[in-house]
Parts: structure tokens; sequence; C-alpha cells
């Protein structure tokens, strides 16, 4: 059953992936940005378990990524199909050329927004008494809370569209120097976020093509963030510890098992459908939380996973275990079938209207909404990352810069009449 599970999934994804591509000429459609990644992850896993002797892939796991993909595929393509003949506009392929605007505004508030959270970071830094409590919760607490939290957000735009329209080395430096406020939470995933948003977005505008190449080079920085990440964590307690070859197998070791931890803890996991023991289910946590800042819950949902699953234990790596269940995994253990089919399609649906307003517009705040949000799909085989508070603010954040600019292209138009 293991065997027909995987082999169904493999053909589904390249015929869902040959359908997708031939229709809307890109292969940044989201069934593509979650399948292939997806995928190629089960495979890494398949060939771990094979080594690391540990618990053996399950059919069951196998069938509900299959369910999840098909009902992406279907449900995705169904309402693009439902909006093209809605308002009788074939939509248009990213293909479509047009000159790439300079967004000042962004540029201009992102920039200051990451030198003010710098100097934050900076000054309280230099009030502990030990170096090493940057990592720990109460600095981090102070650090992103309040308007620091908003600041943060503007300054991951500002590093999305510096990426978005790099060409030039000094955008690159304006793309680090806004990256950085978020790389300083030491949390992966929000350096991880913008640096995939603002790749598939200058992917997109620049017209370039993924071949051997731009996938290596992809793979390379997404590790040497991961690494650069636990050598900061390993200098501000241990320095001495940089200097051992030990340390850097410890670190790739944890790299390749990160790798396939939400995998196949998932995979564990997935008899346990609905049986997570959670008070709060984190699946809903965006809203929960941003309701509990106006007064209207008097709790929130704590992100950060509690349930852990020991995903290897042998005399190679030790015992290790995780807090990831993927995507699917996180939504089906937390939330059952029933509820947790309707939250993967109303995501599904948000995801595919931001990439159908997206090919319309061929707009250059349409396309990094629509990467950012694809973020979370490209990732699906590790986490589910829509459980914090900030995609809402992004959302909030897009329409407010969309409307800006479009009042500031309508009053433009009228001065020259």
């Amino acid at each position: 059953m293991e065997y027909i599970s995987l082999f169904s999934i493999f053909i589904f994804t390249i015929f869902a992936t040959l359908f997708e591509y031939r229709t809307y000429r890109t292969i940044f459609t989201p069934f593509i940005l979650f399948a292939i990644p997806y995928v190629v992850v089960i495979i890494m896993q398949v060939v771990w378990i094979f080594f690391n002797k540990t618990a053996p892939i399950s059919y069951i796991y196998l069938s509900y990524v299959l369910i999840f993909l098909v009902l992406m595929f279907v449900v995705g393509n169904t309402m693009i199909f439902l909006l093209d003949k809605f308002f009788y506009v074939k939509s248009y392929s990213f293909s479509k050329s047009y000159i790439i605007p300079r967004l000042k505004l962004i540029e201009y508030v992102s920039i200051f927004s990451a030198i003010y959270l710098l100097i934050y970071f900076i000054g309280e830094a230099t009030k502990l008494d030990i170096i090493g409590k940057v990592v720990q919760e109460d600095f981090q607490d102070k650090y992103s809370g309040g308007i620091n939290f908003y600041l943060r957000l503007i300054s991951m735009i500002g590093a999305v569209y510096f990426i978005a329209i790099s060409q030039k080395r000094k955008t690159i430096l304006l793309a680090i120097l806004c990256l950085m406020p978020n790389f300083l939470t030491f949390v992966k995933g929000m350096t991880i976020i913008p640096i995939t948003a603002g790749l598939v977005s200058n992917l997109i505008i620049y017209k370039k093509s993924i071949g051997l190449k731009t996938i290596l080079y992809g793979v390379f920085f997404a590790l040497l963030s991961f690494s650069f990440i636990y050598l900061i964590e390993i200098s501000i307690w241990n320095p001495d510890k940089l200097f051992k070859f030990k340390t850097y197998i410890i670190i790739f070791n944890k790299i390749s098992t990160y790798l396939i931890s939400g995998v196949q803890s998932f995979n564990i996991n997935s008899e346990n459908i609905g049986n997570i023991p959670n008070i709060h289910n984190p699946v809903y946590a965006p809203f929960v939380n941003i309701l509990y800042k106006f007064g209207i819950f008097d709790y929130r949902i704590n992100t950060i996973g509690v349930f852990k699953t020991v995903i290897v234990e042998n005399k190679i790596l030790g015992t290790i275990d995780t807090n990831v269940n993927t995507y699917i995994g996180t939504i089906l253990l937390y939330s059952g079938i029933f509820i947790g089919i309707f939250v993967h399609l109303f995501i599904t649906l948000i995801v595919y209207t931001l990439f159908y307003i997206s090919k319309k517009s061929n707009n250059l705040l349409d396309i990094m909404l629509y990467s950012i949000f694809s973020t979370g799909f490209i990732l699906a085989w590790f986490d589910y990352y829509y459980m914090q508070t900030f995609w809402i603010y992004i959302l909030l954040y897009f329409t407010l810069l969309r409307s800006l600019y479009s009042i500031k292209k309508n009053l433009l138009k009228m001065r020259s009449v």
C-alpha cells in the first residue's frame, strides 16, 4: 500500500504540474510551489528512513498528502476557471512585459524601520550583563513586541521588495539591511520567508527560468542561512566550539534531520488525527490572537508547538524530537479531518486568488503579496506557517500600499489633463 500511495502521489503531481504549467504558462503556480518541494522532501524522507532504520513510511500519511494535493488542485483551478468566466477575461501570463516601478515609499519607510530596529537592538543588548541573553525570551519579547512588531513587518516587506527588484549590488545590500531586524529574532522562518518570497518575485519579474544552477543557489543560500543562525548562537554561548570540527558535523546532522523532521513527525503521528493534546488549536491562532489584541478574546494562542515527537533514536544521531508536523500534518492533527479540509480549502482559495490577481494585473505589489503568501506553500513540507498574525497585517499593509499608489496614479493623471 505504501508503494501504491507513493506512486499515486508522483503520477498526480506530474499530471497536475503539467496541466498548470500549460494553462498558466508559468511554474510559479500555487500547486507547483506546494507539491514539488513536498514530493522532493518525501523522497529524501524515504532515503533517510532506509539509512536510519527508523519508523517506516505509512500509507495513511501518504494518503492524506495525496488527498490534500488533489483538493488543492481541483478547488484552486475550478475557482480560477469560474473567475475567468465571470469577468469574461482570460487571465494574463506573467510573461507579459512591463517596466518595473520604483516604489519609493516602501524604500524609505523600510530602510528607516530597519535602521531604527538595529539601533534599538544594539542599545538594548548593551544593557545586558551577558550578550547571550539576546536569544532569551525576555529580551526577544521586548525587542519584537509593541511598535517594533509592525516595524519588523515593514522591514520584511522592504527585504522582499529589494530582493525582488535586485539586479545591482546596492539593492542586495539594502535587502540585507532590511532582513537583519527579523534575523535578530533568531527565528529561522522569519528570515527564510522574506528571502524565499523575494526570490520568487525576482524570478517572476525578470522572467527567469529555474535551471539546476538556480536550484543549487537557492539550496545553498537556504542552508547557509540555517547554518549561520546556528553559528551565531554557538558564538554567543561558547565561541571556542567554532574552532572544533565536531561542531560542523553536529550542524550538518541537525540540518539533514531538520529537513525531514516535519514529514517524519507527521508520518509517525498520522494515526492520531484530531487527538493532539492541546488546549487551544494553533491553526486558529491568527484570528484569535488578533482579536485578543482588541480585547474581544480573553486569551491568546501559543504558536510554538508543545507536542513533541521522537523521530529517530540511534547511536549516530542520538535521540531527536521535533514539534513540527508539516502544513498538512499540523492542520489535521489539531483540527481533525473535516475542519482540517475546510481550513486547507480556505487557504487554497486565498493563495489562488492572490495568484489570479497578480497574473491579471502584473503589478509589482500584487506579485510581491502573492509571493509572500506562497512561501507558506513552498515551506509546507516543514510546518504550518499560517498560524502567525503577521499574515493578516501583511494583507492590510499591501491593501493600504495599493490604495496609496492608486491615489497617486490618479492624481498624476488629473494633473496631466
